[in-house]
């Protein structure tokens, strides 16, 4: 199968800066826009607690992934009996006074610093909350800003769909856009998973948010075209008189 990519996405400008804003909350228009993912635990850390940091006997241990591609791990001590909840806030592998706390039936908040690459960290606050016998996260706030389509100024937001702090995961993370100009998002017919076509006055774009949801980029995808044909070659072996081959020309932007 020979596979062509005949033509590139139509890149509009990024937004400038400033014109994406992050808005630390956890709902928006009375919607929650915040995502818990489990913690995933184990018997032992995957890497040996300092000697000074004794959690309780039978304790689970995990870690919590932010950031571009969830690189940056913090490290969990959970032992769900005593409430005991251990998070290594500010990644040292040390779990101190101030980074041990009792986990009840409401969640706990603590800042943490996301890196997002380039020399851009920013201060996100992090929510850790019971889940049947152990704990899930999620990163509070969403960004909002305008993108422009078809020359027209539209409303949108970013929300974190996988408690990574970033806003650019395709599939996971959402884009919501004020398509009919309402001033509210629809959570039906205005919300879209980051990474697909979005249909809109006759064409399909594409939306590329920053690691960070602070800039966003609009891509036009013209419309896609295929063809197929069928070819013959001369072979002793009569099963391999013909063969299919494919060509396609297919027109959407494969690395967004």
């Amino acid at each position: 199968m020979t596979l062509l990519l005949l033509s590139a996405a139509l890149v509009v400008p990024a937004t400038p800066p400033g014109d994406w804003r992050f808005v630390d909350e956890t709902t928006r228009d009375g919607r929650s826009v915040v995502a818990f993912r489990t913690v995933e635990l184990a018997d032992a850390p995957t890497r040996p607690l300092d000697p000074s940091d004794k959690p309780p006997a039978g304790a689970k241990f995990g870690s919590v992934g932010v950031g571009p591609g969830g690189r940056q791990r913090l490290g969990v001590v959970w032992h769900a009996a005593s409430s005991t909840l251990w998070f290594d806030e500010n990644g040292d592998g040390r779990f101190s006074a101030t980074e041990r706390h009792s986990l009840a039936d409401k969640p706990i908040e603590t800042k943490i610093a996301i890196s997002f690459g380039d020399g851009v960290k920013h201060e996100r606050a992090v929510m850790i909350r019971r889940r049947g016998d152990g704990i899930a996260w999620a990163i509070r706030g969403y960004t909002i800003g305008n993108v422009t389509i078809n020359g027209k100024k539209v409303a949108g937001m970013l929300t974190d769909g996988d408690a990574d702090g970033c806003f650019d995961g395709a599939g996971a993370d959402r884009v919501w856009l004020d398509l009919d100009g309402d001033g509210r998002f629809d959570a039906l017919t205005e919300q879209f998973p980051l990474g697909t076509a979005i249909s809109t006055d006759g064409a399909a774009f594409l939306i590329r948010p920053a690691p960070d949801g602070l800039q966003v980029q609009v891509r036009e995808r013209p419309g896609e075209n295929g063809t197929c044909g069928l070819m013959s070659f001369a072979s002793p072996r009569p099963e391999l008189r013909s063969y299919a081959q494919i060509t396609l020309a297919n027109s959407a932007n494969w690395s967004s």
